[in-house]
């Protein structure tokens, strides 16, 4: 690959990465922040074609394919869970305060 392809993984970039790996690796795209590329960083020793590393692969393409066509998707269940970690991390926080209560939309009875 091209040293301009925004999916080149350079020689020192791989040399940093643990063996017997594979990576997807997120790179933000520095002129737009809500663009990035992802690029597929293989350590592994494994052959090709190999029943192990097919394997891997194949869920790593899927990833892959997830994160083009179902992004939208993605970005919605990763702040749902970031969301409700964070209510449940403040609960936990003011757990014993006797002055405070939590309030949470999410848990109203309609």
């Amino acid at each position: 690959m091209k040293k301009n392809n925004p999916v080149f993984i350079s020689d020192e970039e791989i040399n940093s990465l643990y063996k017997d790996r594979m990576y997807l690796i997120f790179a933000p795209d520095k002129q737009d922040p809500e663009e990035f590329s992802v690029k597929l960083a293989d350590t592994t020793q494994l052959e090709l074609n190999s029943e192990k590393h097919n394997r891997i692969l194949y869920i790593l393409m899927g990833l892959m394919s997830m994160i083009d066509e179902d992004l939208d998707f993605l970005l919605d269940k990763g702040q749902e869970i970031m969301y409700n970690s964070l209510v449940e991390q403040r609960k936990k926080e003011f757990a014993s305060s006797k002055n405070v209560v939590v309030f949470n939309p999410h848990d109203r009875v309609h």
